[in-house]
């Protein structure tokens, strides 16, 4: 079996252990973000990233400008995305990341509404 860290300089292992540290250490965007260049741990990475989306999308639920709540919406699906993928699939993750979704959608069709209310307000007499 190829040794991957002789092929192309990375080493996996500790790929592996800096995503960890990364996601221990609440740097949740940096883990999210963060790229290997084997794809030894795919499955190992793609649980932690997962988790890393999931607390971004937590984190931006509170925020109030709607540009901020849609970043929160692109990070629950990317956690709900990754959640499903190989062999550390977490529904708990999945579940939290749609709950996370549908209450940003809420968020979201509650600000338009009110916005469209506020215009309607201004060309009435």
């Amino acid at each position: 079996m190829p040794n991957d860290s002789e092929d192309n300089g990375s080493d996996p292992y500790r790929e592996l252990v800096e995503l960890k540290e990364l996601y221990i250490r609440g740097e949740y965007m940096a883990a999210a973000n963060f790229s290997t260049e084997s794809d030894m741990f795919e499955d190992e990475i793609c649980a932690l990233k997962a988790k890393a989306f999931l607390e971004l999308a937590k984190a931006g639920s509170v925020e109030k400008e709607p540009a901020q709540l849609q970043k929160a919406v692109e990070y629950a699906r990317a956690a709900s995305e990754l959640s499903q993928r190989g062999i550390y699939s977490n529904s708990a993750v999945k579940t939290e990341a749609v709950l996370t979704l549908s209450e940003l959608a809420h968020r979201l069709a509650d600000y338009y509404k009110d916005m469209a209310s506020d215009e309607q307000q201004s060309i009435l007499p």
